[in-house]
């Protein structure tokens, strides 16, 4: 919902990702909230579909083949784009940002296999 009323407030047909493969909300603590786990997620994404405040704009897909993936883009309907229209304040003066979260997302595996980052970054003697 907070991506969704930025990204609205910017262009009423901005696209949203949203993960629905289960591992992602185990595998990557650091970029997403603690307190966030992918049976409330997924419920939550339900009940939006199903209140028809949004819809998918295009399927998540993973490729086995060539490694390609995507999360599943969600759009904000026209019923809430009018509960967001009608919210008192900016978004970009309600909603502050996290300065302590990474801003560049780093991946953990090359050819499948896994590294930690300590592996990519240490100091040369």
């Amino acid at each position: 919902m907070r991506e969704l009323w930025l990204g609205t407030a910017i262009h009423p047909e901005y696209e949203v990702g949203i993960h629905r493969r289960s591992n992602w909300y185990s595998e990557t603590p650091q970029y997403r909230d603690p307190n966030l786990t992918y049976k409330q997620a997924i419920a939550a994404y339900d009940g939006m579909v199903a209140a028809d405040f949004i819809r998918v704009a295009k399927d998540g897909y993973l490729d086995r083949d060539t490694g390609r993936s995507d999360v599943t883009k969600v759009i904000a309907t026209d019923k809430l784009l009018q509960v967001l229209e009608g919210l008192a304040g900016d978004p970009f003066k309600e909603v502050k940002p996290d300065l302590d979260a990474e801003c560049i997302l780093l991946r953990d595996r090359v050819d499948g296999l896994r590294f930690c980052r300590r592996d990519f970054f240490q100091p040369e003697i």
